[in-house]
């Protein structure tokens, strides 16, 4: 069994008040997800164009090619998640081990 993250982190050496920001900073990326994806799912039902990727390009009009570009990058949401979560843990880790 693993350790809960308050332990496990704090016995690898870093502060407490670190492991405490680490949490919350977690905490806050998952919760967002989570709302986001909701919103999305929702709005798919009750107006799908608010996510539209034809209609966000045309409001953007030229000169933002990479935003565009962008935007059809978006894939399913356990996909995206795991890799933006180890994201952010793969940037704590090297600010706090660091």
């Amino acid at each position: 069994m693993k350790k809960p993250w308050f332990e496990r982190w704090s016995t690898s050496g870093w502060k407490l008040a670190d492991v405490d920001d680490a949490v919350d900073l977690v905490t806050a990326f998952v919760v967002g997800f989570v709302i986001e994806e909701q919103e999305r799912r929702q709005a798919a039902e009750t107006d799908p164009d608010r996510y539209s990727i034809v209609q966000r390009e045309a409001w953007r009009g030229g000169g933002v090619a990479l935003v565009k570009d962008a935007a059809h990058l978006h894939d399913e949401g356990d996909q995206r998640f795991e890799r933006q979560l180890g994201i952010v843990l793969d940037g704590l880790a090297a600010h706090l081990d660091g």
